[in-house]
């Protein structure tokens, strides 16, 4: 599997010296494709409007429904390819209202990916 590099902070696409668009492959792609596929909101893609997650929802309504959240954010990881299973753990919210934790990915080839966010 290989992926466009792009800036884990910015998003934006990564070049090489040269001006070339850079690509990763293998652990690093599918933990970049899971990160970004966590980042949609649900509706932001006009032509696939199902796709993402539906953050609104959990945030402006139903921030009690921790489990039904995780479960979301679980089913749209196990959408990217390469992926056999994922567990994500989320911190409280604090008075940033940023969401940080941690997810674990087993690839299809078991390998194991760890990753914060």
């Amino acid at each position: 599997m290989i992926s466009l590099k792009t800036d884990p902070k910015t998003n934006d696409l990564c070049l090489t010296s040269l001006g070339d668009i850079r690509t990763c492959s293998d652990q690093e792609a599918i933990a970049q494709d899971v990160g970004s596929a966590l980042s949609i909101w649900r509706g932001e893609i006009p032509f696939t409007p199902l796709l993402g997650i539906d953050y609104g929802n959990f945030f402006l309504k139903n921030q009690s429904q921790t489990n039904d959240f995780l479960q979301e954010l679980r089913k749209e990881a196990l959408k990217v390819s390469g992926v056999q299973s994922a567990q994500i753990t989320i911190e409280p919210l604090g008075s940033s209202r940023q969401i940080n934790g941690t997810i674990q990915i087993i690839t299809d080839t078991e390998e194991v990916i760890l990753a914060s966010f």
